[in-house]
């Protein structure tokens, strides 16, 4: 099995509550390996850290491309069903950015999460002027960018890790529990 993130290990082999446990786990991060180590015991399955190609290729693209400072700022916000879903939680964000960058030369790309429809973001996001739905790849939109912001959102870490903007995890609503466990993603609580 591979697990590609940092949590719901256990249930993510869960069927009609029955666990059933994998021969081998593979993982692509230092943090899952250590998390996977303290759910799994040896007797259960064997865990391997294995290289992420998919961050080797982007880091890859990173390097190649013209990277030039922008006389305008960049953000790029990770949208999310979980941000899109809450009533006035995405204008509540943009509002927040904006308010960050009111006296600077910015621009804001929305990048949709997959499962988002498109439309409904184009109706959450009227009257915001300086802001622009994504249909480049992550590797564009983040190479234009210095920072970015997002809820609980894999692109952070690859904002962070890979491209070297300054990245911000949203609380979006209380009780909102991090999954991201890079410490250089930094939190800010909206709510």
């Amino acid at each position: 099995a591979i697990l590609d993130h940092w949590v719901n290990y256990v249930n993510r082999f869960k069927l009609k509550n029955t666990i059933y446990i994998p021969d081998e786990i593979w993982v692509f991060d230092i943090y899952a390996y250590r998390i996977a180590k303290k759910i799994f015991s040896k007797k259960q399955c064997k865990i391997y850290l294995k290289k992420n190609f998919y961050f080797v290729d982007l880091r890859n693209s990173f390097k190649k491309s013209l990277y030039k400072k922008q006389k305008i700022i960049g953000i790029c916000l990770f949208s999310s069903p979980n941000i899109s879903s809450k009533k006035n939680a995405l204008k509540h964000i943009i509002n927040y950015i904006e308010s960050r960058f009111k006296n600077k030369n910015y621009k804001i790309i929305l990048r949709p999460h997959p499962k988002e429809k498109i439309n409904k973001l184009i109706q959450l996001t009227k009257g915001f002027k300086k802001l622009k739905i994504s249909k480049n790849s992550i590797q564009k939109d983040l190479i234009n960018s210095s920072y970015a912001y997002g809820s609980n959102s894999m692109g952070l870490v690859i904002a962070d890790k890979i491209f070297r903007c300054k990245a911000f995890n949203l609380h979006i609503f209380k009780g909102f529990k991090n999954i991201l466990p890079y410490k250089s993603i930094k939190q800010i609580k909206l709510f």
